[in-house]
């Protein structure tokens, strides 16, 4: 799947690694974020813009992602949001 992602900024919030950016779906239905994080522990998709969702995004994958740089989404066609991302280190 293509990589819909945008990288805005990283945190340290107690002893997790945080990463957070933009996602803009092109027409596949979903893609690949790249969270730059060594393994996702929790990752919240807040879908943005003018325009109700038909259907709620989702996650592909079972948590922890290890290896969790790239995680797989599925959304609407089109869809625009915000993703942040917790894991345990920065990649």
């Amino acid at each position: 799947m293509p990589d819909i992602s945008a990288f805005v900024g990283r945190d340290v919030e107690g002893n997790l690694a945080v990463t957070y950016g933009t996602y803009t779906d092109t027409g596949a239905g979903g893609g690949t974020i790249n969270t730059r994080l060594h393994t996702v522990l929790k990752m919240i998709l807040q879908p943005t813009g003018s325009s109700t969702s038909a259907d709620a995004s989702v996650i592909n994958a079972t948590f922890p992602i290890v290896g969790g740089a790239a995680v797989t989404i599925v959304c609407d066609v089109d869809e625009v949001g915000t993703w942040i991302a917790y894991g345990d280190a920065f990649a």
